[in-house]
């Protein structure tokens, strides 16, 4: 009977245990999932990323890669200078929320004052901290940063990040400098900066560009061409005026989960339409109009690029790709001269809004005051361009592009080849979702309404007669310049090198550094830390190798991950463009160009982040082409 009763008791006592044990585990694992769900609310930027939520970072005294106090000799303090507090930057499964208190505080410095953001928005400010040595300099000190932020609302919401900065003695009898490899390098020669460096004989491409009068510089800065007016023959008249390009319908097809978790072929128009872990992504389908492909370093394919569409940064970009580029936008270069040993090849020269058929949304020139971006010169480049980020909306963004210098460039009347040289300047615009209550995410102001009395939704025009820019490309669209974004969300430009061409266009990644791993897959170098994703500038400075990053702690020659939208061990970024064939009939001619590109960072934490940028681009533009008397 007692062993029986000790038996039960027994039994008891083990299935009482596993019950604890059970909803002890349980309640661990369900805040281990709530502190991951809060982990955007508070968060360190431009540190290595294992440190974002928190952690260890250690720099030697007066070492220029960490110490930023510009102390060549040992002082017995390093100072942090590089590192940002954030807060509601979005990441895994965390998502934004109004907040109710942010407090920052640097350990014996200064409070981190960031600002109450409007909503679910991100802010983000800079902090310096120093840090002493202790025992004369002997002993290692140390100061934490202490970031805390707490939601509104329920369920309670709250996040601590504690970051430990630690300066160590300089182990070296001297301290180090960045300045021992830059003696080695050549100059760096760019062709289309305006400037000539050896071997160059000329510069900028197609323009007289320092060559004698009547000639102009070939595509690669490396010839003077024989170029006269008199020697056109591109039908009647043999010297047409000018050549127009209008953007087309874009093709981009459709899009399905990939990673493995969800069903195979399942459709989805955004992440969270696939199983935890999955992506949304065009690259595996195969419809639509494929003109690229990206592949990897066993030269299988590995995403296939679309008409229409607009390409984006590594393997860490988090807004779904591609993005549409707008029809409808037109675009007008002058006729220059044409090559007197082929006729037929027109040179192509910038436009203003005071030329026939032009305006400030066709011209081709820098100079140019649109009358629309207040401050802001440069002819417009299509219609305002949203990029929706439906991973997560508060990082969507609105971009408007102007020429940031002359077009230029060349096209054959007869075959309809062309290339042209538009750099643009890309202003982005931090707006999340600007029309509550309409479905999908709208970056950008609309402009809809009945055809003919159209008025603009959301923005600074909010209710203001407007005219279409686009056509209706989905939820986004259309937009219209007569709806500019909300200016006090402008956080930046881009400058976007384009160089579009009806031909085939290639980048090869390569390894600019030796050092991450993965930098083997870079196709875009510029100067940047080698503990975070943080660059040189603004300007940002591109590079080809680590000797020409010569300014501390800015000593590493990389892009922010490697590899090229969302394949992260890419080799070959191609896209192919479509010559629009005899147009010397000055009839519309279906024809496609293309341009592959280095984006470089936008400074902004956020941009960026959701970005991966800096890092390659690549766009193509279908359309049509058409000489005109």
């Amino acid at each position: 009977m007692q062993r029986r009763e000790f038996g039960r008791v027994q039994l008891t006592y083990l299935l009482g245990f596993a019950f604890v044990l059970t909803v002890a585990l349980t309640l661990a694992v369900r805040q281990g999932s709530a502190k991951e769900q809060d982990e955007c609310l508070a968060q360190f930027v431009d540190v290595p990323v294992v440190d974002e939520n928190g952690g260890m970072i250690t720099c030697n005294d007066c070492d220029p890669k960490c110490d930023d106090d510009g102390v060549t000799t040992p002082n017995q303090s390093c100072t942090f200078n590089m590192y940002m507090g954030c807060v509601n930057k979005p990441s895994g499964s965390c998502v934004p929320a109004a907040l109710k208190k942010i407090k920052g505080k640097v350990q014996h410095g200064a409070s981190i004052t960031i600002t109450k953001p409007v909503g679910t928005d991100s802010a983000c400010a800079a902090f310096t901290a120093t840090v002493k040595l202790k025992n004369k300099g002997k002993k290692p000190g140390k100061s934490k940063v202490t970031l805390m932020v707490m939601a509104s609302g329920k369920p309670k919401r709250k996040d601590k990040d504690v970051l430990t900065l630690v300066c160590k003695p300089q182990p070296a009898a001297t301290c180090p400098t960045m300045t021992t490899t830059t003696t080695t390098m050549p100059p760096v020669q760019i062709c289309d900066n305006g400037t000539i460096e050896a071997p160059e004989v000329c510069d900028r491409p197609f323009t007289q560009g320092g060559c004698p009068s009547g000639q102009i510089c070939n595509d690669n800065c490396m010839a003077c061409l024989p170029c006269s007016t008199s020697s056109c023959t591109c039908g009647t008249p043999a010297r047409p005026s000018q050549l127009k390009f209008t953007t087309g319908t874009p093709d981009i097809g459709t899009k399905i989960c990939i990673g493995g978790n969800s069903p195979p072929n399942t459709p989805c128009a955004k992440d969270q339409d696939c199983t935890t872990g999955d992506t949304c992504s065009s690259c595996p389908t195969t419809d639509g109009t494929v003109v690229g492909t990206v592949k990897d370093d066993t030269g299988a394919t590995a995403c296939n690029l679309r008409s229409g569409g607009l390409y984006f940064g590594g393997v860490g970009v988090t807004v779904p790709l591609p993005a549409s580029v707008p029809d409808m936008g037109a675009s007008l270069t002058n006729v220059g001269c044409c090559l007197d040993a082929t006729p037929t090849s027109m040179q192509l020269l910038a436009t203003t809004n005071t030329d026939p058929g032009s305006s400030v949304k066709a011209c081709t020139s820098a100079a140019v005051d649109n009358g629309i971006y207040a401050g802001k010169l440069g002819c417009l480049f299509g219609p305002p361009l949203p990029i929706p980020n439906t991973t997560a909306d508060i990082t969507s963004t609105c971009v408007v592009n102007r020429v940031a210098k002359d077009a230029a460039g060349l096209a054959d009347c007869s075959t309809g080849t062309s290339q042209i040289n538009l750099p643009l300047t890309s202003d982005i615009y931090l707006t999340g979702d600007l029309l509550s209550g309409v479905p999908g995410i709208q970056p950008c102001p609309l402009c809809t309404g009945t055809p003919g009395s159209e008025t603009c939704q959301g923005g600074p025009n909010d209710g203001v007669a407007c005219t279409p820019g686009s056509g209706a490309l989905g939820d986004a669209y259309p937009t219209s310049h007569d709806c500019p974004p909300p200016p006090d969300k402008f956080i930046g430009i881009l400058p976007i090198p384009f160089a579009l061409s009806t031909s085939a266009q290639t980048k090869i990644s390569q390894n600019f550094a030796d050092t991450p791993p993965g930098a083997q897959f870079a196709f875009c170098g510029f100067c940047g830390r080698t503990t975070s994703p943080s660059f040189e500038g603004p300007p940002a400075h591109p590079c080809r190798t680590n000797a020409e990053c010569t300014k501390a702690p800015f000593t590493l020659c990389e892009q922010r991950d490697p590899g090229a939208f969302n394949v992260g061990n890419a080799q070959t970024i191609t896209s192919t463009g479509l010559p629009a064939g005899d147009i010397t009939d000055h009839a519309a001619h279906g024809s496609r160009l293309v341009s592959v590109f280095c984006i470089p960072p936008a400074f902004d934490p956020i941009v960026d982040a959701a970005g991966d940028l800096p890092g390659p681009g690549a766009v193509s533009l279908p359309g049509t082409a058409q000489i005109l008397p």
